[in-house]
C-alpha cells in the first residue's frame, strides 16, 4: 500500500488504485465486452475485478446513451447499427454499491 498525502492507494495490475476504506466494492479492472458487435450477435460482459467481495452484480446496457437492457448479455439488433454500445456494471455487498463501465464499441454490419 502507498500513501499520497492522506489518501491510501494499493498497486493492482501495475496501476495504483485508491483504497476504499468504507467497504463498498471498488473496481480495480474495468468490465470487458466479449462477442462481435454486429446485428444478431449476442454480447456478454465480464464484470471486471472488484475489491471488498461483491455478492451481487447488476447490468445496464446502453446504445447511444439509451438504456436497452439489464441482463448479463445483450442481443444486438439492426436498429443499433452505427451507434455506440457500452455496459455499466454495478457491484454490491452488504455495505453498498458502486459502478464501472466497459469501453464503448461501435455497432457495425457483419461481414
Amino acid at each position: 500500500m502507498y500513501n499520497f498525502g492522506s489518501i491510501p492507494f494499493f498497486a493492482s495490475n501495475n496501476n495504483l488504485v485508491q483504497k476504499n476504506p468504507s467497504g463498498i466494492p471498488s473496481c480495480v479492472m474495468n468490465p470487458i465486452l466479449s462477442g462481435e458487435p454486429n446485428p444478431e450477435s449476442t454480447l456478454s460482459v465480464y464484470e471486471g475485478d472488484w475489491t471488498n467481495n461483491p455478492t451481487a452484480f447488476g447490468y445496464k446496457w446502453y446504445v447511444n446513451n439509451n438504456l436497452v437492457g439489464t441482463d448479463s448479455t445483450y442481443l444486438v439488433v439492426e436498429a443499433d447499427l452505427g451507434f455506440e454500445l457500452k455496459c455499466v456494471v454495478s457491484a454490491a455487498n452488504e455495505v453498498g454499491r458502486s459502478t464501472s463501465s466497459t469501453r464503448s464499441v461501435l455497432i457495425i454490419p457483419a461481414e
